[in-house]
């Protein structure tokens, strides 16, 4: 009995052994990997509109490749990594060449790879259009603004206008100025800028034009007069016969009853309207 025991006592602790040997690897294939180190002294900049060239700068592991591409500067290229991890590289950044994103891949044996982007950009080309006040009577008008000091503009018109678009350059303080004709039925409308400087990203600006229009006179009738009834030519003054009110009304009048409406709302008359009666004050 004894001897039973005990080699079940031995199968028992190769058992756990057994067990805790599997979890040991289990647990080393298990351990997720660590990425590839990676860091940018910066991940966007704005570069001045004089300079063509920027030096990125970064980190990584010691002994892992690096690579980077852009597009829009048509660059692909392995970096050197010194023995502290350090890598540098000059971007030649051609004028024309507003904005762009470097992309950064680095990788290191037994490590997941890794990856970042820089965005370098250039400063916008200053532009504004002044204001501009157009009358009912004006046929032209001159359109003005300023930008950048010898800065390429170009000018758009709303479609009503059925103008060319225009292309002119500031002067050497960043002044422009263009002058174009607008009809007289031409009332509301806009003009766009576009302006673009050397070494800069172009800018948009637009004002929206309103015609100054003076008010029409209000005409009245020229049966409505204010008249005083003090003119002995007729009844009612500058030989109106007959008095009725401007406003809502059944009756019309042949005298001053008492009865008439306000000064304000009185219209004169020689002919008596189909649609009213006689006022009986008046005696009808």
């Amino acid at each position: 009995m004894f001897i039973i025991k005990k080699n079940q006592y031995e199968l028992y602790v190769v058992g756990i052994i057994a067990i805790l040997g599997i979890v040991a690897c289990l647990a080393t294939f298990m351990t997720p990997e660590e990425l590839t180190a990676l860091s940018l002294n910066e991940t966007s900049h704005i570069i001045d509109a004089n300079q063509t060239v920027y030096r990125l700068h970064g980190s990584t592991n010691i002994n892992s490749t690096v690579y980077i591409n852009s597009s829009k500067l048509n660059l692909s290229d392995y970096l050197t990594v010194d023995s502290n991890g350090d890598f540098s590289y000059d971007l030649n950044i051609p004028f024309n060449v507003t904005d762009c994103t470097i992309n950064i891949y680095v990788s290191a044996k037994n490590k997941l790879n890794n990856s970042d982007s820089l965005h370098i950009e250039r400063p916008a080309t200053k532009l504004n259009l002044n204001s501009v006040n157009m009358s009912e009577k004006d046929t032209s008008l001159l359109i003005s603004g300023v930008s950048e000091p010898n800065s390429n503009i170009q000018l758009s018109f709303s479609s009503v206008l059925n103008l060319t678009n225009a292309s002119l350059a500031a002067d050497s303080d960043g002044k422009f100025k263009y002058s174009i004709n607008i009809p007289l039925d031409k009332d509301n409308f806009s003009i766009y800028a576009n302006a673009h400087a050397i070494g800069k990203k172009s800018t948009t600006d637009s004002i929206f034009i309103t015609r100054e229009r003076t008010p029409e006179p209000v005409h009245e009738s020229s049966a409505k007069t204010t008249t005083k009834a003090n003119d002995s030519s007729g009844n009612f003054g500058n030989g109106y016969k007959y008095c009725y009110s401007s406003k809502k009304t059944e009756v019309y009048h042949t005298k001053n009853c008492g009865h008439l409406p306000q000064p304000e709302n009185r219209i004169y008359t020689n002919t008596i309207p189909s649609n009213l009666r006689l006022c009986k004050f008046c005696g009808g």
